[in-house]
């Protein structure tokens, strides 16, 4: 059980940050529009952005409270910030719900990325044709050697085994072999199964 002192501390703590918060505004990707969140819900997720927005004077995210972020997927973005204000991922967005597993492990935001996991995994559970299109988005939206692409790596050897033949779009397939790094991640992934077979794992 928590102890009544800390989680009073904690409380007041949130009530007296909110007391003194600022709108701060994020741009995402080429989007002239930034979106504006509070300063203390956007830091609370995630290191990174405390120490954008809270560390030194020198910084100038912390001076102007704006954050530009180029490199970012605003698909992503938009699955971050209903699940920071719903605490759940939302619905409809199918598998690219995995850009928003990248982005918390961009940013270090590991409940966000557990949450997407189930979420991928219901995806694939439920939905036969989501799995089809495993090979399409799996490494378009992870980077290799991540824990995302493992387990995706996992299910297009798990689908190539089980799926009529004719359901693949082969040549996706085979172009996705082409690069090093997808061969890589594809043949670890075969060995496991391999593995598992074997030794009954």
């Amino acid at each position: 059980m928590a102890d009544p002192d800390t989680v009073a501390e904690t409380a007041e703590s949130i009530f007296d940050s909110m007391r003194d918060d600022r709108l701060v505004s994020i741009y995402i990707g080429d989007d002239p529009t930034p979106f504006l969140i509070q300063q203390s819900i956007i830091c609370a997720a995630s290191p990174f952005f405390k120490t954008a927005f809270t560390g030194s004077n020198t910084y100038e995210e912390a001076k102007t409270g704006i954050l530009r972020l180029p490199e970012d997927d605003l698909q992503a973005w938009q699955i971050f910030i209903y699940w920071l204000v719903r605490a759940k991922i939302p619905q409809g967005f199918g598998l690219s719900v995995i850009k928003a597993w990248t982005l918390g492990d961009k940013y270090q935001i590991p409940q966000l990325q557990d949450d997407v996991m189930f979420e991928v995994m219901r995806i694939l559970d439920d939905h036969e044709e989501q799995s089809i299109q495993v090979p399409n988005v799996a490494f378009s939206f992870c980077p290799p050697g991540s824990l995302m692409r493992k387990f995706l790596s996992d299910q297009v050897v798990l689908i190539a085994k089980h799926c009529p033949r004719a359901l693949w779009d082969w040549n996706s397939l085979e172009a996705l072999c082409e690069d090093p790094g997808n061969r890589r991640d594809l043949l670890h992934a075969l060995f496991r199964n391999e593995q598992e077979n074997l030794f009954g794992w």
